[in-house]
């Protein structure tokens, strides 16, 4: 009643290449939810454009891939997946984010002094104040786009969890529940999201 799939590593999130990975999962419930499917083919495409930004040098050897892995028990109707990349991560890449005047301005309310992109201290709070922030935004013309896409995926299912790891901090949200975020001292190296959803 289950099925597995390799991770799968690729450069670009066309949607040919989504619609693939996940039949090979055999989750057609997926592939039918414009929502689920957004959300997934959303984290790939952050990747391509924000994850491994021009100019920017990384402090080790690094493939400006994505790798996406899943995990599927139709009798449970459970379905995990699983996107990672090895880029800059979210808290370094908020300072391009088109929401970033929003979130500066938060940020200054919650600490009085702008954030350092380079500070990784308070990098769970960062993730979890963009988080915020992007589902604020769903009354206006970039509805679905960017990080409240990928996380809408566990509103629209029978119950859902989201992971979110990138460099020093960590993202959780259940359906019904508030976020947590948690701020480390070891850094991840890049962004993994996971999605665990019952359909």
């Amino acid at each position: 009643n289950w099925r597995m799939l390799r991770f799968q590593r690729g450069e670009d999130a066309a949607g040919e290449k989504v619609d693939y990975l996940l039949r090979q999962l055999g989750v057609e419930e997926v592939l039918n939810d414009p929502e689920l499917y957004g959300a997934i083919s959303e984290a790939l495409t952050n990747t391509k454009h924000h994850a491994y930004p021009k100019g920017y040098t990384f402090p080790e050897p690094h493939v400006p891939d994505w790798w996406l892995s899943g995990f599927v028990d139709h009798a449970e109707r459970r379905v995990r997946i699983t996107v990672l990349d090895h880029g800059r991560s979210i808290p370094g890449t908020l300072p391009s984010w088109d929401r970033y005047p929003i979130y500066l301005r938060n940020f200054k309310r919650l600490y009085s002094t702008e954030p350092d992109p380079d500070d990784t201290r308070r990098d769970g709070t960062a993730i979890g104040l963009a988080m915020a922030i992007g589902r604020t935004s769903t009354r206006h013309h970039y509805r679905g786009r960017g990080l409240r896409a990928i996380e809408s995926a566990i509103d629209f299912c029978r119950h859902g969890r989201i992971a979110i790891y990138s460099r020093c901090g960590s993202y959780y949200r259940e359906t019904g529940m508030k976020p947590k975020v948690e701020n480390r001292n070891v850094a991840f190296g890049g962004t993994l999201i996971t999605w665990d959803l019952r359909l």
